[in-house]
């Protein structure tokens, strides 16, 4: 059994989506994410909440920490082509620059 993620093709966004990223800072992808995953993602979330001393890094007293980087539901969500194209937005590439 192979552990390697197949490559996932990642379009442009669409020069609206482009300039509102841009112009905000921000980008809403309503419905980016399937409906039939949700419930899968805040249980995993929940789950993986731990306290502040379970970090390796300092975490304030009233934030919310969760490891959820192996959970299959979290892994397909990041891997969304939406949501890949929102993070290789040139706008994106500009600002980390």
């Amino acid at each position: 059994m192979s552990l390697s993620v197949p490559p996932t093709k990642v379009d442009a966004l669409n020069a609206e989506e482009a300039a509102a990223l841009d112009r905000d800072g921000y980008l809403l992808l309503r419905g980016a994410v399937p409906a039939g995953w949700r419930d899968a993602l805040r249980a995993a979330f929940d789950a993986g909440v731990g306290t502040g001393d379970q970090w390796a890094a300092p975490r304030g007293a009233g934030w919310r920490h969760a490891l959820v980087d192996l959970d299959p539901t979290v892994q397909r969500t990041c891997r969304l082509q939406s949501l890949l194209a929102a993070a290789t937005s040139p706008c994106i590439a500009m600002a980390q620059a």
